[in-house]
């Protein structure tokens, strides 16, 4: 999935952690992963999946834990979204 802030189709999401009515769901993008890993083997593929989900799983544990704060991984993304944005102005 491309998201709507990226420039020139260069940023792709290969997850997300949605909160919605109650319900918390981790969503993988299957596309950008075939896109950005078009060569990966299983091995590679694996360890690409672990480590997206486990970021997954953190925004998960700080949401439940109510951290909101400049140390959190939503921060951390958010600065990371920022910095994209302000060297493709």
């Amino acid at each position: 999935m491309i998201p709507d802030y990226a420039r020139n189709n260069d940023l792709y999401t290969l997850e997300q952690y949605q909160v919605c009515c109650g319900l918390r769901q981790i969503v993988m993008f299957k596309g950008s992963f075939d896109r950005l890993y078009p060569q990966a083997d299983v091995t590679q593929a694996r360890e690409t999946l672990r480590r997206v989900l486990r970021h997954e799983f953190r925004h998960h544990i700080e949401f439940l834990g109510g951290l909101h704060n400049s140390s959190s991984l939503e921060a951390e993304d958010e600065r990371k979204k920022q910095e994209y944005l302000y060297r493709h102005e």
